[in-house]
This record gives structure tokens, C-alpha cells and sequence, in this order.
């Protein structure tokens, strides 16, 4: 009898410890609800904006029980393209972005702050979609521009490899617009820019665009200087083509 309540209480104290444990969040403490705030024609709203309508939607989005919500990228992309066989268009949704202005397809500056302190409000957190391997340099940049031929873009090394010092993940389409991530100067930069987004735009977490184009521990620095503890996602995916012949997902559509 004395070993079965030492059991129970040895039991009970365990429960008591994991009850209390604060939950590992970027190892999926499981506590968070996350809402996609956004779609592919979300930057092309009219008369409203996409910011303006988050704003509105705030009170909904936290009493449905989302306690977070991806958002676009908010640095500004005038990127467009038409393909007048399909007769389809696209185009200036964050992700050939050419400078870190946060007025956007999405919205303005000051809509963009409104709609998070709305969203916090709500008690909905904001996590920011950052685009860190790519960019269009074709348009000048006011707050951030990478010179060519400074081993800033993975072109910048012919052929780049797998051993070069111009790059140190999988290029994006032809890799002619990848950023070197592993460059002191670019990765510094970026690290920059995601503290500018936790401190003046209320950003609790990030997800990443591509990570296949930087490695992990890239993402670790980053992350180790935004917050050690706080939420990170990156989207990772391969066309069917890129797998071994003898894997189905090779004739996956």
C-alpha cells in the first residue's frame, strides 16, 4: 500500500510538472489556432483595401478563436506579369519585392499598423510572410539595394555550386534574382529588417518564404536575434519532378 500511494504521488507531481511547463512554442507548443489573412488576389481588393478589410474583420477573426494570422509580405512588390495564352495576369504580391516600403498592394503604411493593433486588440497575434532568398533589383530601393558583382546574388559566382560562396541553398526559378543569404551583408541586413518588423509593426512571428534557398541554421540566427521563443514557420515543398523516379509523389499532379 505504501509503494502504491508513493506511485500515485510520483504520479501526480509528473502531471503537476507537465500541466505547468511553459509550452516550447517553435517546437509546437499546440496552444495557437493560425488563420491564412490573405490570398492570391487579396493584394488587388478595390475600393477597399486588404488592410482596411482585416481591420474590420479583427473582431470576428479573435472571436472565431484564432490566437494568430499570417499575413502577406508587407515590403513593396510593382512586379507584374501577363501570359497571353492563358490570359492570365499576376503579379505585386510580396513575393518579388524590391524594397522594404510597407506601402503595398495591400495597403498603406498606416492601414498596415491599424490593422495589427486591431488584430492585438482581438488578441490575434501578427506573423509576417518575409521573402529573404529573392528580389527585384530591376527597381531602384530606397531603404535597402544589393549591388551586383559584390557576391550579394548567387549569379554573382559562375556557375554557382554547391561550394560557392555566392549562395548556400536550392536557387528560386533560375536563381537570377536569388540574394546571397550567406552573405555577411545580406543576412545582416535581413536581420535588420525582422527586428524593424517585431519592434515598429507588432510582427510575434515569421513565417519564411522558400527556405529551401538558405539552410536551417541561417533561419536559427535569424530567429536567435528576432526571439529565441518565438513563432517561426517556412514553407518548403518540391515539384514532383525533383523526386527519385522510384517515388510516387515523381508522377504526382
Amino acid at each position: 500500500m505504501k509503494r502504491l500511494s508513493l506511485l500515485c504521488a510520483a504520479i501526480s507531481w509528473l502531471l503537476t510538472c507537465v500541466v505547468l511547463a511553459a509550452p516550447g512554442v517553435r517546437n509546437g507548443g499546440g496552444e495557437d489556432v493560425i488563420l491564412q489573412g490573405f490570398h492570391w488576389n487579396s493584394s488587388r481588393t478595390t475600393p477597399q483595401t486588404w488592410y482596411e478589410i482585416l481591420t474590420q474583420m479583427a473582431p470576428t477573426i479573435g472571436r472565431d478563436g484564432f490566437t494568430k494570422i499570417w499575413l502577406p509580405p508587407t515590403w513593396v512588390d510593382k512586379s507584374s506579369w501577363v501570359d497571353a495564352n492563358s490570359g492570365t495576369s499576376g503579379g505585386g504580391e510580396g513575393y518579388f519585392w524590391h524594397d522594404f516600403d510597407k506601402n503595398s498592394n495591400y495597403g498603406s503604411e498606416p492601414q498596415l499598423k491599424q490593422a495589427v493593433d486591431a488584430l492585438s486588440s482581438a488578441g490575434v497575434q501578427a506573423v509576417y510572410d518575409v521573402v529573404p532568398n529573392h528580389m527585384n533589383d530591376n527597381l531602384p530601393g530606397t531603404q535597402v539595394r544589393f549591388l551586383r558583382r559584390l557576391k550579394l546574388w548567387r549569379t554573382d559566382c559562375i556557375p554557382p555550386t554547391p561550394a560557392s560562396s555566392c549562395d548556400e541553398g536550392d536557387p528560386f526559378d533560375s536563381g537570377k534574382a536569388d540574394l546571397n543569404t550567406s552573405s555577411p551583408e545580406v543576412s545582416s541586413r535581413m536581420m535588420q529588417e525582422f527586428r524593424n518588423l517585431r519592434d515598429n509593426y507588432g510582427a510575434k512571428g515569421l513565417r519564411f518564404d522558400f527556405v529551401r534557398g538558405y539552410t536551417p541554421e541561417r533561419v536559427n540566427l535569424w530567429m536567435k536575434d528576432f526571439g529565441d521563443q518565438a513563432f517561426c514557420v517556412g514553407e518548403l515543398w518540391k515539384s514532383p519532378g525533383e523526386f527519385p523516379a522510384s517515388d510516387w509523389r515523381n508522377k504526382a499532379s
